[in-house]
């Protein structure tokens, strides 16, 4: 379980890392 909500975490700020360079 904790693996997979860290997962989903790593995932959810690469994309708003992703979508925040893309905005600039």
């Amino acid at each position: 379980m904790g693996n997979i909500a860290w997962s989903i975490f790593f995932c959810s700020s690469l994309l708003i890392l992703l979508s925040f360079l893309l905005l600039q």
